[in-house]
Parts: C-alpha cells; sequence; structure tokens
C-alpha cells in the first residue's frame, strides 16, 4: 500500500503545518515577553478537530528552536502535559516533576540539583518514598507554596549565563503547556490552582515561566467557576475554521508529500478537490479524514484495475 500523507488522528507536523499566520504572530509575541520577563500566559479554545493540538505542536517546535517564523530563534524548556477527570492538583505537580526531570536530568549534578530543588515539597518527598503523608503535610495550599518555589529556583537557574555546564544549555524560561484543559475536574481548581501558582512565581522572583492552556469553548466557563479571576490571567486565543484557500493549500501540500514519498504518482482534479474543501468545512480533522479516505479507495481501485 502507498504511503498516505493524510494523518486525521494525528497533530500536523511544522512542515505540513498550514495557516494560523495571526494566531503564531500572538504566540510569538508571548514567548517574546516571557523572555524579557514580561510572561503573557495564553489559552488556546476551539471545537475538537479544530487543530489546537497541532498548533500546540508547532509551538513546541517554535520555543524549543527547532523552527523559526518571524521574530528569531527561542530556547524554552517545554514541559507538555495534559489533565483529565481524575487529575488532582499533586498528581499534575507530579507530572510536571517527571517532564523536566527527563528533559534536564542527563548528568549527575543536574540530577543532583534537581533533587535537592523537589526535596523543598515536603508531602511530594514523602509520597514518593510510599509513606502516609501527615494530615500537616497535605494542605493544599503549602504544597502549592512549596511548588512555586521550587519551579522558580530551577527556571531561574536554568536561564544563568552558565546554566550550560549545568543543563548542557540556557533557557529563556519554561513553556508550560497543559493539554486537554477542559477535561479537568472541579476538584482541581484549575484556575484557582494558576491564578495562585502564577502570583507566588511572582513573588518568588521568578517572571520566565510562560502557562499556555488549550481546550474546548467551556474552559473558559470552568477556569471562571474555579476563580473568577483567573480568566484575566490568560489571553483567549479563539481558532476557528481554515479559509477554503487554505484547505486547498493543505491538500496540495500533501499530494506533493506523497509523490516524494511514493513511486506511483498520485494527482487530485478541481472537482475532487473542491469536494474535499467543502466536505471538510475547514476543519484540519475532517481534511485529513477525508483525505485519508480518498486515498486509501484511490490504492484500492488501482489495485483491482491492476488485478
Amino acid at each position: 500500500m502507498k504511503a498516505s500523507p493524510f494523518r486525521p488522528n494525528s497533530p500536523v507536523s511544522p512542515g505540513m503545518f498550514v495557516g494560523r499566520i495571526q494566531e503564531i504572530k500572538r504566540l510569538e509575541e508571548a514567548l517574546i515577553q516571557t523572555k524579557y520577563i514580561q510572561p503573557a500566559h495564553f489559552m488556546i479554545t476551539g471545537e475538537r478537530g479544530i487543530g489546537k493540538t497541532s498548533l500546540f505542536l508547532n509551538l513546541t517546535y517554535l520555543a524549543q528552536g527547532k523552527i523559526t517564523y518571524n521574530s528569531g530563534e527561542f530556547k524554552f524548556l517545554v514541559i507538555d502535559v495534559d489533565v483529565d477527570s481524575n487529575t488532582t492538583q499533586f498528581g499534575l505537580i507530579r507530572r510536571i516533576k517527571m517532564h523536566i526531570e527527563e528533559q534536564l536530568g542527563h548528568s549527575e549534578p543536574a540530577r543532583n540539583f534537581l533533587k535537592e530543588a523537589w526535596n523543598l515539597i515536603q508531602r511530594l518527598r514523602i509520597m514518593d518514598s510510599g509513606v502516609e503523608a501527615k494530615s500537616e503535610d497535605a494542605s493544599g495550599e503549602l504544597l502549592l507554596d512549596e511548588f512555586a518555589l521550587t519551579l522558580s529556583r530551577i527556571c531561574n537557574r536554568t536561564s544563568m549565563p552558565d546554566a550550560q555546564a549545568l543543563f548542557s544549555a540556557q533557557y529563556d524560561g519554561i513553556l508550560l503547556i497543559i493539554d486537554e484543559a477542559d477535561s479537568c475536574s472541579a476538584e482541581l481548581n484549575l484556575g484557582s490552582f494558576l491564578k495562585l501558582l502564577t502570583e507566588r512565581l511572582q513573588r518568588n522572583g521568578c517572571d520566565r515561566v510562560l502557562i499556555g492552556l488549550a481546550g474546548l469553548p467551556d474552559l473558559r466557563t470552568k477556569l471562571h467557576a474555579s476563580h473568577e479571576s483567573s480568566l484575566r490571567i490568560f489571553e483567549d486565543i479563539q481558532l476557528g475554521c481554515l479559509t477554503s484557500e487554505e484547505v486547498s493549500r493543505v491538500i496540495t501540500i500533501c499530494i506533493e508529500k506523497a509523490n516524494k514519498d511514493n513511486t506511483d504518482k498520485t494527482s487530485v482534479t478541481d472537482e475532487a478537490r473542491n469536494m474535499l474543501v467543502s466536505l471538510s468545512e475547514g476543519y484540519p480533522h475532517f481534511i485529513q479524514q477525508f483525505g485519508y479516505s480518498a486515498f486509501a479507495t484511490l490504492y484500492i481501485l488501482k489495485k483491482n484495475t491492476s488485478g
């Protein structure tokens, strides 16, 4: 079977990414502001299949310096986590801890630094050891204070001029991405957690942590229900449908990739292109799904004809 360039269940990689020019500019500006200690937190909202995860993937590449657009190269430590209905504040902190250690703990000195930093969180150390936490250690506010202090120390250390000697790189800051944020439970209190976290980071002298959320439109309602002022923290970037021209460009790029990867060449008629554009209604997921199905059907027809 010929390799299909359409991937309906995967985020679109930078080389296949189309559109979102204004959104990328706003995200670039957020990275610039954070680099110069004025973090501009944001949330990306939109319907299912509209391309939130693909935009986040491109943002990750941009923040890591793997691609560039308009404003030069960045070097952020990107922590990409998601939440669901079972995620607790403690669980979220542990996920962040795991990702930080995975990316920074490549040397013995780095691992020692991280171990000492995380030891500030008494409850985390107790839970990791398998020992039951005492009631006085279970305070959510105390846990948040300790986490904010730890994250501040790690962020500030990774941005120092001599950070490369310890972590193999000096970073512009930390980009914390929380995907599927609309799936959070009321018990997580995500809005309150993030509002207090940003305040405590600033209080600890840390202004290089940028927080980005992604979720369905009701994310705004959930944040507001958790803390009425939490919405003020984030710039709301609402994703709409791609234009017909952008959808057509997606099809062109995919066909070009197919012809690069496969010996048998593929072409698309104007009628077929217009049908795909119309059926997708500007939703990236539908473009990929219909394109994938059409590509698979074409292969079957060619096989039956040749047989």
